[in-house]
């Protein structure tokens, strides 16, 4: 970030993306670590029978936003949010549900910590993308209207 930012100084590099795109960037980059931490053992098996499922359509579902950001920036268009929140909220509803049932209580604190440190990395993950997302449609010239013309 700090070589983006002399560059820009610079005028080394002008591609008008305002300096909050990197460090929203990098804040994802940490949510993707944390989320990679949660994830680098398997989750207990009650865990995994409860989560798997709507763990994967969230993260399959940020990975295709992320991918939308990005070519929104290339062409400077609008980000399409596509299914994002309603795959978030799936997640949320069946993490509720898990922290309510009889198996989430028998887990050890490590395996507890696992799954409750991914439910904390997906939101902010999540919040990160989307806040990545407007600052990539703060960037796309705004459409003027044929009859603000005249």
């Amino acid at each position: 970030m700090k070589d983006a930012d002399r560059e820009r100084a610079s005028r080394l590099a002008d591609h008008g993306i305002p300096a909050a795109v990197p460090r929203t960037l990098w804040r994802i980059r940490n949510d993707l670590v944390l989320s990679g931490r949660a994830l680098d053992e398997p989750l207990p098996p009650a865990a995994m029978a409860a989560l798997a499922k709507p763990t994967a359509a969230m993260l399959t579902a940020h990975a295709a936003l992320a991918t939308r950001c990005s070519e929104a920036l290339r062409t400077r268009g609008k980000v399409d949010r596509g299914d994002v929140e309603v795959c978030y909220r799936m997640f949320g509803t069946a993490l509720d549900q898990f922290r309510r049932s009889e198996a989430a209580a028998t887990l050890d604190f490590d395996a507890s910590g696992r799954v409750f440190g991914l439910a904390f990395a997906a939101g902010r993950l999540h919040r990160d993308l989307l806040d990545l997302a407007g600052r990539v449609d703060e960037i796309a010239p705004t459409k003027v209207l044929a009859a603000d013309q005249s």
